[in-house]
């Protein structure tokens, strides 16, 4: 079961707390003068996109794969790099976790097989089409979903990884790794080097477009 997210206090109101909220509360108990802008919105909306396009560097720290198949042509299409993050405890006695650090070469989310297909089309699918589909399985599909326990050290290991990967990219100290692999119940970490789908549409022909792939397709349905 997981909990609440960390910087919520014990008189917060759940629910009724907004993450972004706490967490622009959390950083601004640290220094005051960062300056942080709040979009209390679905990433399939025009207040998330514009501030990704004003962004240097994109963190998903997101649980679904149709939310991560957007994020990533998102950043693709504006040539911003982003650093994908993941955990998860599939099944009892197995639980890691991955970041990938995506920037056009080398690979995508995408062309390196690492997105859930279904999942991706049932994100972006209607909701007539949804109701149809639930009708048809004869229950309500979202109610057999397989959502892990949030399980604070795992997260936490995955999330100071991507944080290396970050400080060593805009340093130089190093080029940061790609795809990192963490294993919690074998206690390893690994370097994938898979090889990437050949052609890929998002890393040939998307990446630099900007406005001309017209992201804002994916909205009509979601907003």
């Amino acid at each position: 079961m997981g909990g609440p997210p960390v910087g919520v206090w014990h008189d917060d109101p759940i629910p009724g707390s907004r993450k972004v909220n706490i967490v622009k509360r959390h950083a601004q108990l640290i220094n005051p003068d960062i300056d942080i802008k709040v979009a209390d919105a679905t990433l399939l909306s025009p207040q998330a996109l514009e501030l990704i396009c004003e962004a240097d560097y994109v963190f998903g720290c997101v649980d679904n794969d149709g939310v991560r198949f957007v994020l990533n042509e998102m950043c693709l299409a504006y040539d911003k790099p982003l650093i994908d993050l993941a955990s998860d405890v599939p099944e009892l006695g197995v639980y890691g976790g991955r970041i990938f650090f995506v920037t056009g070469e080398g690979g995508c989310l995408h062309c390196r097989d690492i997105l859930d297909q279904y999942e991706i089309r049932r994100f972006l699918s209607a909701q007539e089409m949804l109701e149809n589909e639930n009708k048809i399985y004869g229950i309500d599909r979202s109610l057999l979903g397989e959502t892990g326990p949030s399980v604070a050290p795992l997260n936490g290991l995955i999330a100071n990884t991507a944080v290396m990967e970050f400080m060593v990219a805009i340093t130089g100290l190093r080029e940061p790794k790609q795809h990192i692999e963490y294993r919690g119940d074998l206690g390893i970490s690994r370097i994938r080097k898979d090889s990437p789908i050949d052609g890929c549409y998002y890393c040939n022909v998307v990446k630099g477009q900007g406005a001309k792939i017209n992201i804002n397709r994916y909205f009509k349905n979601k907003i």
